[in-house]
């Protein structure tokens, strides 16, 4: 029963604590002076006023933890759109990203890779099919995907060698996998082993969490430094920046024990993946007309 419950209040939690970071943001943007007027002539704040004094504080409180939880709903972080902007300010100011990421994302990133690197290995002679690949003619069609297909090709242009070809290869993989996640996750939710789903679903809803948080935690530091005196309030407010960028580094941990998730489901057979099956087909056909083959 409890597991049939905490799913529920997952997807509560975040849209609830979100909306009330903003409201939080709001009311000290505006005060009370904007946002409750005291106006004999504002009709509509009277009212309001006057319906709370009629319900009471736990209907008010309940009515305000509705609105949160609607303007929640409608400002949680979409994940797709957080790690695009991630990516293009990552490429143009890269030494950010490289500060505040913890090491122990680069260590997930490294077991994903090897989890994939050992699947390939086993499922097919990749290094033989890299090397085949490259005594080819590298432009062939092949039916690898064009993204990894034409990735190789510009290793093999630069000369590059197996072992640099090989790591585009699986590279290559894994954002396919990431591309293809979403479909992924649907396969994974239909899954006997409900476990595994449950597993995704709660590291998701963690990120979701935290990356939901960060921009009305930034503007309340933000707020923070501009309305409170004296200046050494103001230094312990710009200290605050540290919890948002904590958060960060928590989401992006997370989401890749998710990703890991989802690619160890996938190697282990659970769930399929057209483009990766195409891939291993692929890289089967290169490996048995390879060009050294004997006869």
């Amino acid at each position: 029963m409890l597991a049939s419950i905490l799913p529920g209040l997952r997807d509560l939690r975040t849209p609830l604590a979100t909306g009330y970071l903003w409201l939080l943001v709001i009311w000290l943007t505006f005060g009370q002076s904007r946002l409750v007027p005291e106006d004999p002539d504002n009709l509509f704040a009277s009212r309001l006023q006057d319906l709370a004094s009629l319900v009471g504080p736990a209907a008010t409180l309940a009515a305000v933890s509705f609105a949160a939880y609607l303007l929640g709903s409608i400002l949680t972080a979409d994940l797709s759109l957080v790690l695009g902007l991630t990516e293009s300010a990552d490429e143009v100011y890269p030494w950010p990203q490289r500060w505040i990421l913890p090491e122990s994302l680069v260590t997930n990133q490294s077991i994903r890779a090897d989890v994939l690197s050992d699947w390939l290995h086993a499922t097919v002679q990749i290094d033989t099919a890299v090397a085949a690949w490259i005594a080819s003619n590298q432009g062939a069609e092949t039916g690898l995907p064009s993204s990894v297909r034409q990735a190789l090709v510009s290793e093999a242009e630069r000369g590059s060698g197996r072992d640099s070809a090989r790591e585009v290869l699986l590279d290559g993989l894994a954002e396919s996998i990431e591309y293809l996640e979403p479909e992924l996750v649907t396969q994974l939710r239909q899954t006997e082993n409900e476990q595994v789903f449950q597993d995704f679903d709660r590291l998701e809803a963690e990120v979701k969490l935290r990356f939901s948080l960060l921009i009305p935690l930034v503007l309340l530091v933000i707020l923070g430094v501009i309305l409170l005196w004296p200046w050494w309030l103001k230094l312990v407010a710009l200290a605050g920046l540290l919890l948002p960028i904590r958060l960060y580094r928590q989401g992006m941990f997370l989401l890749e024990e998710s990703r890991l998730v989802v690619t160890s489901a996938l190697v282990s057979g659970r769930i399929q993946s057209p483009t990766v099956n195409r891939t291993i087909e692929a890289l089967r056909k290169i490996e048995s007309d390879r060009p050294w083959k004997s006869s």
